[in-house]
């Protein structure tokens, strides 16, 4: 009888564990994103680039410093992720010139009179497991010469990691002003065990299985590297950068500064800006600085699509900044 118990529990806790399948689990780990919520960072690399030869093609000269981790987690995360930042620079293309971090080839541009900027940043913060949550159940039968037993233990943890990003302007040998990028990302990890055992007369069974998954810390780390790239860039020239990633936040602090530069630009300038974004937009207009007929056609059509008040097809602010936030919808879709 106390054997029939014994199998008939076991066979219990066999199904209630495994299911009638093979003991290892199954695991499906939460993934998480950056607080701009971008997947493609390369295409926004790549973006950022038209964006600077779109506004006015003057090239970025950039040269980067060591870039290491300054957290106490040594070992657990690169000591040196330069590389990283380089290689995400190179990506935009031939607007942005990456010089060697070495003073004959910074002073040989600098005495070509080009603006050289350095990457100063480092890994700042690293928070190990800030989350932690595990649940589990023991189940276990004893009768005499019989006994048996069984198990399972889930854990889920979260780390988080932050990097941060400044740019010193070698010339006047002073950090820019209003250029401060701090992104941070999530780490998650998930494991999970089962085992069943049991014995009769001193013989016994058991089986175990376990299963573990941890995001890759280099991925994350270059996801952040080259988010932090774009918005460095954008900050720098207080170009509409958002616009490049995908579900980019809008910096109100740079539309103030575009809508205040656009205020001051001469007719022709603004009628410029205007006509290569509707171009960036997919429309067949000449970008000439020339305001004619065909490009209040376009605005005011613009203006229509968007409900506007004003109909009136004049290149304002208002215009270029609501055509600034369709370019970014339209690269993200």
């Amino acid at each position: 009888m106390k054997k029939k118990i014994l199998m008939l529990f076991s066979a219990c806790i066999f199904t209630i564990l495994t299911g009638c399948q093979e003991i290892k689990p199954s695991l499906n780990l939460e993934e998480d994103i950056p607080v701009q919520k971008a997947t493609q960072f390369s295409d926004a690399l790549k973006n950022i680039g038209d964006l600077i030869q779109m506004y006015d093609g003057r090239k970025v000269y950039l040269t980067v410093e060591p870039i290491e981790n300054k957290t106490a987690a040594l070992g657990q995360l690169p000591n040196d992720i330069t590389m990283m930042v380089e290689s995400s620079l190179n990506k935009i293309g031939k607007q942005v010139v990456v010089i060697p971090y070495m003073d004959s080839a910074i002073t040989r541009y600098i005495e070509r009179g080009h603006p050289v900027y350095v990457v100063h940043g480092a890994i700042t913060e690293f928070d190990a497991n800030t989350s932690i949550s595990s649940n589990g159940m023991n189940l276990g039968l004893f009768a005499g010469e019989a006994d048996g037993e069984g198990g399972y233990r889930d854990r889920a943890a979260i780390s988080s990691i932050t990097l941060d990003f400044t740019l010193m302007d070698v010339r006047k040998l002073s950090y820019v002003s209003g250029v401060q990028v701090s992104n941070s990302m999530k780490i998650h990890e998930a494991s999970s065990s089962r085992d069943i055992g049991f014995s009769i007369g001193g013989n016994g069974f058991g089986i175990n299985g376990s299963t573990s998954k941890k995001q890759g810390v280099h991925s994350i780390i270059r996801l952040l590297v080259e988010l932090s790239m774009v918005e460095v860039i954008g900050q720098l020239r207080d170009y509409p950068y958002w616009v490049t990633i995908y579900n980019g936040q809008l910096d109100r602090k740079v539309i103030t500064k575009l809508t205040t530069e656009f205020e001051n630009f001469s007719k022709r300038e603004k009628t410029l800006r205007i006509q290569k974004v509707l171009k960036m937009l997919g429309h067949r207009i000449s970008v000439d600085g020339q305001f004619g007929s065909q490009t209040r056609k376009k605005i005011r059509n613009f203006q229509k699509k968007r409900h506007a008040e004003d109909l009136s097809g004049d290149p304002t602010s208002d215009v270029y900044v609501a055509l600034m936030r369709e370019l970014s919808d339209q690269m993200n879709n």
